[in-house]
């Protein structure tokens, strides 16, 4: 997939979302343009860069449906304890290895850590978010080979070695 597509989605989603509950008159309309909108925006790119890069392994894939499905879960009310914004953007802080992807995961973290703590004062729910996110986002991400491309640096968070290409050098002799 082409990267051009990742901004126009990454934007349309939110837009498409806020229009729709600003057409049909919903009173938490505005509630989505300043904290649904901003992860709205990062969940599409995630998945694009996961779907960029090759099938994940079944640790990624796992991780992510769980991900997704507790985040999902917190639209209905507080039916489990942790803030969804803060498990999916820690997770995908620590699975996805694009820096922009990061810089901005950071930025919208930072503002639902205000909204949530700060202004809310619901820091509970934040907590269990940033736990349940740090745990997942560690089991499932790769570790101990640190060559690139090995720990996932393309975003793919599955640690599956580079694929050689045509263009690379011949591997260096073993001199024992």
């Amino acid at each position: 997939m082409n990267d051009r597509w990742i901004p126009g989605v990454a934007v349309g989603v939110p837009v498409v979302i806020v229009a729709v509950t600003q057409a049909v008159g919903w009173p938490g309309g505005y509630f989505q343009w300043y904290y649904v909108g901003p992860l709205a925006a990062l969940l599409p790119w995630m998945v694009i860069l996961r779907m960029r890069h090759g099938p994940a392994g079944h640790r990624i894939r796992a991780a992510d449906a769980l991900v997704l499905g507790l985040a999902g879960l917190r639209v209905l009310g507080p039916v489990v304890p942790m803030s969804g914004h803060v498990l999916i953007l820690v997770y995908s802080m620590l699975t996805i290895r694009t820096g922009w992807y990061r810089v901005a995961g950071t930025l919208v973290l930072l503002q639902v850590t205000w909204l949530k703590v700060f202004r809310w004062h619901e820091p509970g729910s934040w907590v269990w978010g940033l736990v349940l996110g740090l745990i997942l986002g560690l089991m499932a991400r790769p570790g101990g080979d640190h060559r690139p491309g090995a720990t996932g640096e393309d975003g793919t968070g599955d640690g599956a070695p580079p694929t050689p290409s045509a263009s690379d050098p011949p591997p260096h002799p073993d001199p024992r």
